[in-house]
């Protein structure tokens, strides 16, 4: 499959129901979205398009994430399988609101039936 480029990236960002509010190259494999979310929640997506995903990458939106203060992050993958440490990482770093998705989720949440209370972390693993 090619390369993402930065505007179809956007795009789909927009398509999932975001406000794109910054976007940025990072390396030829590596973008960086700020995206806000149907509840005015600013995120960042952090999109890594390489065959296999580490902890590092996990840590990486972790840290983007607490140091710019956002609701959450989510690492997009292009073609990936996600590494077993990459998964416990994951998990650590669970009330940070992450996910690991191949593709943007939504912005709208879905509400959960009646009774069912909702996860403070969502996490998604996609391998």
């Amino acid at each position: 499959m090619a390369l993402l480029t930065l505007a179809q990236i956007e795009k789909e960002a927009r398509t999932a129901g975001y406000h794109v509010v910054a976007s940025d190259r990072l390396r030829a494999n590596r973008w960086l979205l700020v995206v806000r979310n149907h509840l005015g929640q600013l995120l960042a997506v952090l999109v890594q398009s390489r065959s296999l995903i580490g902890e590092a990458d996990v840590q990486d939106l972790a840290e983007v994430v607490r140091l710019r203060r956002y609701h959450g992050g989510i690492l997009l993958i292009q073609n990936a399988q996600v590494s077993p440490h990459a998964q416990r990482t994951l998990k650590e770093f669970s009330a940070q609101n992450l996910q690991i998705c191949a593709s943007i989720p939504a912005a709208t949440a879905v509400e959960p039936p009646a009774g069912v209370r909702r996860s403070a972390a969502a996490t998604t693993i996609v391998s």
